[in-house]
Order: C-alpha cells, then sequence, then structure tokens
C-alpha cells in the first residue's frame, strides 16, 4: 500500500511540474529587450530559450508572416522548402502578417508583397527609417491596440528579417525598444510548443490548392485580418432590418463592425451595466469591442425589455413605450412620451453624443441600443446618422477587449462579494452621478 501511494504521489508531482511550467516562468520577470531590432540575444527562438517565456499574461506574441507570401524565401538556403507559406507558428502566437501594416524594406529575394498597408515609410541601411506617412486616419489606433505600448512585444516571423522591421518601425513610433523582443526566425525552432497549420492528407502528406501551395488551416491560430475596403469609405445611411425586433442596421452589424472602427467620423458607444440586474445570460460586462466608450443605458432612461430583474432605478429621464407586437417587424421601440427627472438630463444627451457625426451602439443583444436610438431621435437627432450595431455577445472579430482586473500572473481579482472587477484604467467609462444632479420631480 505505501509502495501504491508513493507511486500516485509521484504521478502527481509529475504532472504538476508539466502542466505548471509554463506557468511558473510566467513569474519570473521579463529581461529588457536587446537594444535596436536586431535578435534578441536572450529570448529567441534559435536558441530554443523562447519555450521558457511562453503564456505570460504581461507579453503580446505576434507572428507577422503571411500565409501564402508571394516573395520567394524558399530560394533561401535556410529557408524550408515551403518558406513562403506560415506552415507552423508557436503556441499564443497571433497572426498579423508585416505587408499589412508597413511597406517592406528591401528583402532578399524577389516578389515582395506590395500591396495597402497602415504606414508606409522610407526605410534605409539596416532597417533604418527616414519618413513616415500615416496611409489611414486609423493607422495608430489599430497599431495600438494590437502592440499596447505598456507590454512587452515578442516578434517573430520566418527568418527574423519581418520581426526586424516591425521592431525598427515601433521604435521610430515611439515605443520603449526594452520592451520590443525580436524572438527571431520560426524556421529554426525546434521546442515543444509547435502548431502545425497543414491541411494533410490520411498518409500525413500535405494537401496542395490549384495554385500548388500547401493548403493552412488558419483556424487553428488567432488572425488579424484587416479590411482596407471601408477605411476611408463614406458611411452608409442607417439602415434598421424591419424583420429585427431591435432594428439592428443591415449594412453596418456586429459582423461587419470590424470594417468601421476607429473612424474619426463616428462617436462610439457600449451601453451595456457593468453589473446589470436583468437575468440576462451574461449579465456582467467584461469584455468591450476596442474604441467603445461605456455609458450605460438603464441610467439614461426607463427600460423596457422583457426579462426579469430590469433595472428599475433612478435615470435620468422617464420613458413611456409603445410595444407593438403583431408582427416582428413591428416589434420595434416607439416613444409616447418622455419625462426628464433632472435638470441636466437633457444637456447630458447634448454632451455625450454629437449631433455632428454617426453613432454606434452595442451592447449585450441590441436592446439598449434600440432604446437609445429611439431616444436620440425622439430628441431630433437625425436617424441616419444612428446605428444600432447590434450583440456584442455575438461578437467574433478581432478587437475584442478585456476588461477585468486581473493580477500578474492574469487571475481574475475579486471583489468582497467574489464578483470580477473591471479595471477602469483600460477603458473608457461615463459615470451618471445623480447625487450631483438637480431633481425636477
Amino acid at each position: 500500500m505505501k509502495k501504491v501511494i508513493m507511486f500516485l504521489a509521484l504521478c502527481f508531482l509529475v504532472i504538476l511540474t508539466v502542466a505548471c511550467g509554463p506557468r511558473e516562468q510566467a513569474l519570473r520577470p521579463l529581461p529588457n529587450a536587446t537594444k535596436g531590432h536586431t535578435m534578441d540575444a536572450y529570448i529567441n527562438v534559435e536558441t530554443g530559450s523562447i519555450d521558457n517565456w511562453l503564456n505570460r499574461p504581461d507579453v503580446v506574441y505576434i507572428d507577422l508572416r503571411m500565409f501564402h507570401d508571394p516573395a520567394k524565401f524558399y530560394t533561401l538556403p535556410v529557408a524550408p522548402p515551403h518558406g513562403s507559406s506560415l506552415t507552423t507558428t508557436i503556441e499564443g502566437f497571433t497572426i498579423f502578417p508585416l505587408p499589412y501594416i508597413v511597406n517592406l524594406p528591401i528583402l532578399p529575394v524577389p516578389n515582395g508583397f506590395i500591396g495597402k498597408s497602415l504606414f508606409s515609410v522610407t526605410w534605409g541601411p539596416n532597417r533604418a527609417i527616414s519618413n513616415l506617412v500615416v496611409n489611414f486616419p486609423q493607422s495608430m489606433e489599430i497599431l495600438e491596440f494590437h502592440f499596447p505600448k505598456d507590454t512587452a512585444i515578442f516578434l517573430m516571423c520566418g527568418g527574423g528579417g519581418y520581426s526586424s522591421a516591425m521592431a525598427a518601425l515601433l521604435i521610430y513610433l515611439g515605443w520603449e525598444d526594452q520592451l520590443v523582443f525580436n524572438v527571431g526566425g520560426n524556421w529554426f525552432y525546434d521546442g515543444d510548443y509547435s502548431i502545425d497549420l497543414i491541411i494533410r492528407c490520411e498518409n500525413g502528406e500535405p494537401k496542395f490548392d490549384a495554385f500548388g501551395r500547401i493548403k493552412l488551416a488558419p483556424w487553428r491560430v488567432r488572425v488579424i485580418d484587416l479590411d482596407f475596403s471601408n477605411k476611408l469609405a463614406s458611411l452608409p445611411n442607417a439602415s434598421p432590418n424591419p424583420k429585427c425586433p431591435f432594428g439592428i442596421d443591415l449594412n453596418i452589424n456586429i459582423s461587419t463592425i470590424d470594417k468601421w472602427l476607429f473612424r474619426p467620423d463616428v462617436a462610439y458607444f457600449d451601453l451595456g451595466k457593468l453589473r446589470d440586474t436583468a437575468q440576462f445570460p451574461t449579465p456582467n460586462l467584461h469584455t468591450i469591442i476596442a474604441g467603445f466608450t461605456v455609458v450605460s443605458f438603464p441610467f439614461i432612461g426607463t427600460v423596457e425589455i422583457p426579462v426579469p430583474g430590469a433595472y428599475r432605478g433612478t435615470s435620468l429621464f422617464n420613458i413611456d413605450w409603445i410595444m407593438t407586437t403583431t408582427t416582428p417587424a413591428q416589434n420595434t421601440f416607439r416613444i409616447n412620451s418622455v419625462t426628464a427627472n433632472f435638470e441636466e438630463s437633457y444637456q447630458f444627451l447634448v454632451d455625450t453624443f454629437p449631433q455632428d457625426k454617426a453613432i454606434f451602439l452595442v451592447c449585450g443583444a441590441g436592446g439598449y441600443s434600440a432604446h437609445l436610438r429611439a431616444l436620440l431621435v425622439y430628441f431630433g437627432w437625425d436617424a441616419s446618422l444612428i446605428f444600432n450595431v447590434g450583440s456584442r455577445w455575438t461578437y467574433g472579430g478581432n478587437f475584442s477587449f478585456d476588461i477585468t482586473l486581473r493580477d500578474a500572473t492574469g487571475v481574475h481579482i475579486l471583489d468582497a462579494q467574489n464578483r470580477i472587477q473591471n479595471d477602469f484604467k483600460r477603458f473608457n467609462y461615463i459615470l451618471i452621478n445623480f447625487d450631483e444632479l438637480t431633481p425636477l420631480i
């Protein structure tokens, strides 16, 4: 019996060591990155030391390769046979191709990608940048979202060149060089956390597409897919779907919102409550879409939703809603009358929701957004400029943003009631302090 207990204890120790190895390493302080944009001397792929620094909550991991790069990297002696295709990456790395971020420096091979990018620069010797042009109004916001300035950034590519160029760009734009790590090229990785992206036949051999390229499985990793088509496109008029009870917009909705983010001609609002009393599937607000300011609609006006526990406390306005439910097309939010509860109620709307630009509204399912859209239109806002983007709960795009408070190891910090806390330093939140307002009733 004693031997059995010792054996089980040994097995548990082995399992615990294997399971907690990467997390144990995550507790070690990060060193400063090697100055400049050359491959980091301490944390890199070629020596295998990268494995000791994976799965950290204080690091952003970016693989800068294209899935199928037109550049003929496979002709390089150090490259694998399919070196122009992204056949493997490392666990935890997000794919964000460098050629979509900035135009390429001179490559050692022909056929480098030429196309649209967030920035254009003039490259000099040794990745020196002498001039930079911002190609889209949203370029810096997109860059700062995916490459946060207060977080260590691990950059990887195939041979190390794209990583070097990206590091040079970030440092040129003001990122701290001690936080920007060029961890080198995946071609030389021989560690334990490789992810195979090749679609294979039953015998294990790669499948090929009609162009003779290896078939890849991008769904196995997180990918940042920039759509440049709408970055400068004129906004359409808002078009509420008549068949949707909440009037979610036909053109700009949660499935297309990524194409319309970070625009200077749009104001973005998330109308969810941080902790909603309504019995929603996910009543607490733990993630938002990047660029959205949180202002909770239940504090603005009376809520009319068929969900138990809906907020019935103090709000800026009492709203008498007309709900017609004979057909889905008529099940919309219309207002019979509105009564302001405070002298400052209407001014709050004027100060918060601009009338000279488009307004994008999201919430959990789309109901709060429909409420606010109806209220603003009631007070004279241009209906063609107010878009109910719809349900944050169903968002699956590239700009989901965690707004919870976590410790250094990534674990949620709870309050006295064991509820997950929000990190108010990470997002914009408009607080309505009723104690400072002048009641009318």
